[in-house]
């Protein structure tokens, strides 16, 4: 024979709750089902932050850290526990960074490989291109004043290329006027970029993408080429219109 259920009061003791008087039905059910679907204490250590539910991993694993200076700044204990495996977005390499992954997935058109391929060749073609000009430089001064590394001089062409403010479309009584507003660091990262991938695409010679790419970067980082151009020119729309800008939605933190 099948036995009946615990009563109610039976279940409060159980799980530690009031008294029927003072929690309703639904209250206690809610905490019933808090108490035996518990998160596990993985998500409580910031190296290994919880991700769903569970894993393959046990919790003393922590995620792969790429960067040197994180990894020289780590405590003993953190230094000797095990690492989870990369994924396939994280890859061990030297050109692990935020801004080269997301320039790889904006370039890359249904296959990440032809995008690693094509970022990775610009890396190489722009390191060739300053290494000559440091041998053909005579001069010590601006030998020390040259920079080699591919990774910065990318960065720091997109730092260059980023613009400030922007405009919106507000239509006001049937005319749609341009009204500037501040753009987010997220949106100034991805136009960047885009007018990167537009302009190199652009090419009137027939060149490989990932010169054309090169050539691109190495103008952005002396703060010159179209790319900075188009940045200029956005700018200047946005001058041109501030008299509207009492006209955005959001005001201007």
């Amino acid at each position: 024979m099948l036995k009946a259920p615990p009563p109610f009061s039976m279940l409060c003791f159980l799980c530690k709750l009031p008294t029927p008087s003072l929690i309703s039905l639904q209250q206690s059910r809610s905490v019933i089902v808090l108490n035996r679907h518990r998160k596990p204490k993985a998500w409580q250590d910031p190296w290994n932050p919880y991700r769903g539910k569970g894993g393959r991993y046990p919790p003393e694993y922590i995620i792969p850290v790429f960067d040197q200076e994180i990894q020289q700044s780590l405590p003993p204990e953190v230094r000797s526990r095990k690492v989870k495996a990369a994924t396939i977005n994280d890859p061990a390499t030297f050109y692990h960074n935020p801004v080269v992954q997301k320039f790889i997935n904006m370039v890359s058109q249904g296959s990440k490989y032809n995008g690693r391929m094509i970022t990775e060749r610009m890396l190489c073609e722009i390191k060739r291109i300053q290494v000559e000009k440091y041998w053909k430089c005579e001069d010590e001064l601006e030998r020390a004043k040259m920079e080699t590394n591919p990774v910065k001089i990318f960065m720091q062409a997109v730092e260059n290329a980023k613009p400030f403010v922007g405009t919106t479309k507000v239509n006001k009584l049937g005319t749609t006027h341009h009204v500037p507003i501040a753009l987010f660091d997220n949106t100034k990262l991805f136009l960047a970029l885009r007018w990167l991938k537009l302009q190199a695409r652009e090419k009137s010679v027939r060149t490989k993408m990932y010169q054309s790419l090169a050539g691109h970067v190495l103008q952005m980082y002396e703060g010159e080429g179209p790319v900075v151009a188009k940045r200029d020119d956005m700018h200047k729309l946005a001058e041109n219109n501030k008299a509207y800008i009492q006209l955005r939605k959001k005001p201007i933190v």
